[in-house]
């Protein structure tokens, strides 16, 4: 019966430089007795599991009774599972999928730490690629009201729901920041650590999706509203087809426009809102794998984050220009990118 290593995110963490280091790797993988399914559920290779995110919350199926019972017969030691959008998952599938892995199959569940002051600028500009007209100001603000009711900010929720199901002594945390810091790269410690790994082969072009900059951000947030206006969705149209555009559309008055509207904005770990996160966060101290590399879940410290205020659009013709690459875009064929 194999062991499930099962990466259960959260989003913003480092998990696509993981996951396409680990399906680049999957045939170097499987020879010596670790298997990381890249088509799990369907005949198309992809690099995370997240097909299982809205099938386990379907519940009891015989396509995934099926899918676990032939990963459990594979003669594998070890089952590899990722998918960043796993730690929202509900008690519900949890279960279910506890069952679908088998009460004997022994669980790794691993999950990484990253500063609030951090992942709360990526995660807006997450939703910013996928649509959203949010501004940076709005997001914190919004992040900033209530962080110990939420998971994506007060992981003990979700640590509990888990540990809950699978066991306490399953979880397994790790310090995203606390590895960068020490310039420890993420995936070599992961398969020392959790799949007994030491190779030295890795993965030829890993593709990580670059944060965009605060330029590149606020457009693709203007070009969300007009979307929004025009069409009454949010669909990320935008980030679909406008970098692959960017470098042969006319910007007119727009780039300088926004450099002189370019602010810092100052967001600090330490803040007020976030005390009682921490100490809920606390008790599961002694699940922190590599506690060498630091005890706390990261340090705590100020992130500077630099947006584009939205006065840039005041300025003389930066609408018009930014109206003439909304239609270029809208227009642009569905595999500009």
């Amino acid at each position: 019966m194999p062991r499930y290593v099962i990466h259960i995110g959260p989003p913003k963490a480092g998990s696509k430089y993981l996951q396409t280091s680990l399906a680049g790797l999957h045939k170097v993988l499987a020879e010596v007795g670790i298997l990381y399914p890249t088509t799990l559920l369907t005949e198309d290779p992809r690099i995370s599991h997240a097909i299982l995110n809205g099938a386990l919350r379907a519940g009891p199926s015989a396509a995934l009774d099926r899918a676990f019972g032939e990963l459990n017969d594979t003669g594998h030691d070890v089952v590899v599972l990722s998918w960043e959008g796993a730690f929202s998952l509900p008690e519900e599938a949890l279960a279910y999928f506890r069952r679908l892995i088998g009460a004997g199959n022994e669980v790794a569940l691993v999950y990484y730490c990253r500063r609030f002051a951090e992942r709360i600028p990526s995660l807006w500009k997450q939703e910013v690629k996928k649509g959203r007209t949010i501004t940076l100001p709005e997001a914190v603000a919004r992040e900033m009201r209530s962080p110990l009711r939420t998971q994506d900010h007060n992981a003990s929720l979700v640590w509990a729901r888990w540990a809950g199901v699978f066991g306490r002594d399953s979880l397994n945390l790790v310090s995203f920041n606390n590895l960068r810091d020490a310039k420890v790269d993420l995936f070599t410690h992961f398969a020392a650590n959790f799949l007994g790994w030491h190779g030295t082969e890795r993965a030829k072009r890993v593709v990580v999706h670059a944060s965009p900059n605060a330029a590149d951000t606020e457009m693709l947030r203007a070009l969300n509203a007009f979307e929004l206006a025009e069409t009454g969705a949010e669909s990320g149209l935008a980030n679909a087809r406008y970098p692959a555009l960017k470098d042969v559309l006319d910007h007119g008055p727009i780039p300088q426009a926004m450099a002189a509207t370019t602010a810092t904005l100052m967001l600090d770990d330490r803040a007020d809102p976030f005390l009682p996160v921490y100490e809920a966060m606390r008790p599961f101290g002694d699940r922190l794998i590599s506690p060498e590399l630091g005890t706390e879940f990261f340090a705590r410290a100020v992130s500077e984050v630099r947006y584009v205020r939205p006065d840039y659009l005041l300025r003389p013709g930066v609408v018009p220009a930014m109206h003439a690459i909304y239609r270029a875009v809208a227009v642009a064929p569905a595999d500009a990118a």
